[in-house]
């Protein structure tokens, strides 16, 4: 799904689910690539919020947050 190239909203559901579902060890791993990418997505269904992959993969990666949910927490050495 990360790789999944025509949909940026495929794309960022998949790096939802590596921030859910992968041990905290492993998600650099899945998602480092991903920090460089400026394609841009509609994270929320306002269509005038525009964000880039990059800035959506870092919000994952240090809020605790997501949208009114809240991220498993990353140990302190991994963080």
């Amino acid at each position: 799904m990360i790789e999944f190239k025509l949909s940026p909203h495929i794309r960022a559901l998949g790096f939802l689910y590596v921030r859910y579902v992968c041990e905290p060890s492993m998600i650099w791993a899945y998602t480092r690539k991903g920090l460089l990418d400026d394609e841009e997505l509609t994270p929320t269904k306002d269509e005038i919020i525009k964000i880039t992959m990059s800035e959506y993969i870092e919000k994952l990666l240090t809020d605790l947050e997501f949208y009114g949910t809240r991220l498993p927490r990353l140990p302190l050495p991994i963080e």
